[in-house]
């Protein structure tokens, strides 16, 4: 057996007594080899147990980061087996570097403001199947049938786009590689819904603190976030207007985040104690004014106003909940609250579940009901007088919840049929929740209908 590939018939164990070393010194020192030109690149892995396990070949060196990126996408894109992604951490467009992600093995590790939790989503709407490893830092791209790459260059836009990173890697031949060896060495786990919440706090907790040099210029939009997978979680604040700063708000944004009193780029709403807190994600709607803003608040710290401020105190808001930067400072937005079609549906999903609703929410969590009824919005059809708009959607509001509650007239019923088409669609509703005791048995009703004409 040749490990070097020379052709020579030779061997460590050729090379006589002593240490595994000096056998190899002898062999590399020998007249042969120096006469030989080597006209590719070689290393050899030695085992003092064994004398040596293999002499790898190393056809293919990838010298810089393009050459990685072309390499990984191109076995990922070409090979129809098995595939297997192992990288320290998955940041920002993994996605596009990771082509046909559909039953992709990837293997990662948790750690906050490394790994994004909405590219983890994302990659599993898309099919891969994603594991957590804890203080993992290989990177070692693999498949079964077009090869393998080990390289230094994380799943990233930081390491494999315009990141700029200095990254070198070497392609293997199919079957060079042992991969489910280095599997069992990583002792993986499934994600799972709480480790990916938990993950979505800690990496939030982190950016506000360390904003990423590279940016994505896009955010997704609340399509795309209403169908990913375990749904990372934001709140919703309804304000009339602006709040008096607290003394203590403003002491704590000098002394912690050095912003001095001239500055005004600060943000915060006032709420009652326990509403909000700290590295929470707040969707804000000022809706009393005209034209309705909505914008997102980071909660970077929680304040609890003293009774002695007598200008910002309130005994039902008695706590402030602050941004402590601008919009440009922060990234990892749920998704984009600027668009204006889902302006236009948070509006009228707003006036048809009614704004008093959401107001007297204990938890500030979006009611599943009113998040279907946002998503809703593009697939209704327009009204006959013209295009639909929130105003349009008042005058039509005939027909909701609450009046059917209260009233068994045809029109009721008929809007009920064209709302809930089959059985199934009551029986989903009613999963859902947050109805009311008459407007529950009015479903059951519509129910019993549709499953005798079914």
């Amino acid at each position: 057996m040749d490990p070097f590939g020379y052709g020579d018939g030779r061997s460590l164990t050729h090379l006589g007594h002593g240490p595994l070393e000096k056998r190899a010194l002898a062999y590399l020192k020998s007249s042969r080899q120096r006469k030989r030109k080597l006209s590719t690149t070689r290393i050899v892995l030695f085992s003092s147990n064994v004398g040596y396990l293999s002499g790898i070949k190393m056809q293919n060196l990838l010298y810089t980061s393009g050459e990685v990126r072309q390499a990984i996408t191109h076995i990922f894109e070409t090979s129809h087996r098995r595939k297997v992604a192992i990288s320290a951490f998955v940041g920002e467009g993994a996605g596009v570097y990771l082509r046909k992600p559909k039953d992709v093995e990837l293997f990662c590790w948790p750690k906050a403001g490394s790994t994004n939790p909405n590219e983890i989503r994302k990659l599993i709407k898309e099919g891969a199947c994603v594991f957590f490893a804890d203080s993992l830092h290989m990177k070692v791209y693999w498949t079964e049938d077009q090869g393998s790459i080990i390289s230094s260059a994380n799943l990233s836009t930081s390491a494999l786009g315009s990141g700029n990173l200095k990254e070198i890697g070497i392609l293997l031949k199919p079957g060079e590689l042992d991969i489910d060896r280095v599997i069992r060495y990583l002792k993986p786990r499934a994600v799972s819904e709480p480790e990916l919440k938990k993950l979505d706090r800690a990496h939030n907790a982190y950016i506000s603190k360390n904003p990423p040099s590279f940016k994505s210029s896009r955010i997704q939009s609340f399509k795309e976030w209403y169908e990913s997978p375990w749904r990372c979680e934001w709140k919703i604040a309804l304000i009339t207007g602006h709040c008096e700063t607290a003394s203590i708000v403003k002491e704590t944004l000098q002394k912690e985040y050095h912003i001095s009193k001239k500055r005004s780029d600060y943000d915060l709403i006032s709420a009652p104690k326990g509403s909000y807190l700290k590295n929470e994600w707040i969707l804000v709607c000022e809706h009393k004014n005209r034209p309705i803003k909505i914008n997102w608040l980071y909660a970077d710290f929680v304040a609890d106003i003293p009774k002695s401020d007598k200008k910002a105190y309130d005994p039902v808001n008695n706590c402030q909940i602050v941004q402590a930067h601008s919009r440009k400072y922060y990234s990892g937005f749920p998704f984009n609250e600027h668009d204006k079609q889902f302006k236009k549906a948070f509006l009228a999903a707003l006036q048809e579940y009614g704004p008093s609703r959401i107001e007297k929410l204990k938890s500030c969590k979006p009611p599943l009901r009113f998040l279907n009824l946002i998503f809703e919005y593009p697939q209704r059809k327009p009204s006959p007088e013209g295009k639909r708009t929130p105003e349009t959607d008042a005058k039509s509001a005939k027909n909701t919840e609450e009046e059917i509650e209260s009233s068994s007239k045809k029109s009721g019923w008929r809007w009920a049929i064209r709302k809930y088409p089959s059985s199934k669609a009551v029986e989903t509703r009613l999963k859902e929740g947050d109805i009311s005791k008459n407007y529950r048995n009015f479903l059951l009703r519509l129910k019993r209908y549709w499953e005798k004409r079914e």
